[in-house]
C-alpha cells in the first residue's frame, strides 16, 4: 500500500488474493488509531477481488471509502 501525498510504503505479504479484504480492513483501522488518518480512496489496478466482492463492497460503503480503478 503506498500514501499518494507522502509516498510512505506498507508491505503486506498474501498466500492468496481473498486476503486482501482483510488486510484492508485492518489496515484502514490501523490508519485511523495510529495516525488519527481516514482514508478517503482506494485505488487499484481493477482488481477483482475488490470491485466484485460483497464483502469489499459493504466495508467501503460503511467505511466512507471509494473505490477507484486505476488504470495502468
Amino acid at each position: 500500500m503506498v500514501d499518494e501525498y507522502t509516498r510512505a510504503t506498507w508491505t503486506h505479504l498474501m498466500v492468496t488474493k481473498d486476503e486482501v479484504i482483510g488486510l484492508i480492513k485492518s489496515f484502514v483501522k490501523m490508519a485511523q488509531t495510529k495516525f488519527l488518518a481516514a482514508i478517503k480512496v482506494i485505488g487499484s489496478d481493477n482488481a477483482l477481488e475488490l470491485s466484485t466482492s460483497h464483502a469489499a463492497l459493504d466495508f467501503f460503503a460503511t467505511s466512507g471509502i471509494v473505490h477507484q480503478i486505476i488504470c495502468v
